[in-house]
């Protein structure tokens, strides 16, 4: 599997935690690794995949030759379509992870574990589910629920334009009603996907501890992001925003 790290100006410190935690874990040998970086991280970008590169069986840098600094979601959706667009032109023949910052692996065998499920689902997509939250775009408050979608941080075919009609499209500009690229392409891909069991959504929460037999809780940063304990068939855990999982799961 290729393990595709993006990291932006606002990854930099998680993305440099997560490359400490994927040391100390070990067990990627089998894997490939790109790291995209973007014209103002480039640099550390090429460190962080110089770092990382001897726990993988081969790693490679991507930086696209643009960049797109009108925030989130605009500059999510330009690196990961940028990325799909590298991938298609290179010939990329392997599944991919789509594998943000703010992803904390739990245990050694983690990819091996999310590989395995992947070729044994039977679809092109792996990942995790969640409620597709609508929000006021100019207040940040919450609108209605529409559906639900796969989170972006998932597992995607190596084929995955010829899978998605839509994927081109994602927009990156400054106007009204831009969604976030998962939410965007939902109706395409949320058919095509197995619910992981190993990749767990903790979307936009902070302040981790890990109890006595091994229980992992947190605090939500906001009001839509009140999740109980991960589970513990967990193998990677989403959306922890201040790197305090990694620290806890050292104790």
């Amino acid at each position: 599997m290729l393990l595709v790290l993006p990291v932006s100006k606002a990854d930099l410190k998680l993305a440099t935690l997560l490359a400490g935690h994927l040391e100390a874990l070990g067990g990627l040998t089998r894997h490939k690794l790109l790291v995209v970086g973007t014209l103002q991280t480039k640099d550390e970008a090429a460190t962080l995949k110089d770092r990382l590169a001897p726990l993988f069986s081969e790693a490679a840098l991507f930086v696209p030759d643009s960049e797109c600094e009108l925030g989130w979601p605009q500059s999510a959706n330009h690196l990961w379509a940028r990325t799909v667009r590298y991938l298609q032109h290179s010939g990329n023949k392997d599944t991919w992870y789509w594998f943000e910052a703010d992803n904390t692996p739990i245990h050694e065998d983690w990819l091996d574990a999310i590989e395995t499920e992947y070729n044994q689902s039977g679809q092109p997509f792996l990942g995790a589910v969640q409620a597709t939250r609508m929000l006021d775009r100019a207040t940040g408050q919450f609108v209605k629920t529409d559906g639900e979608h796969v989170i972006g941080t998932g597992v995607y075919p190596r084929d995955f334009p010829t899978r998605s009609m839509l994927w081109s499209y994602v927009r990156i500009d400054d106007g009204p009603n831009v969604e976030p690229f998962d939410v965007y392409l939902r109706h395409e891909i949320r058919p095509q996907t197995a619910v992981s069991k190993l990749i767990h959504n903790n979307w936009r929460t902070q302040n981790y501890e890990v109890g006595p037999k091994g229980e992992i809780y947190c605090d939500p940063i906001d009001e839509l992001s009140v999740y109980g304990p991960v589970p513990s068939t967990a193998a990677v855990v989403h959306g922890c925003k201040d790197g305090t999982l990694i620290e806890a799961l050292k104790k």
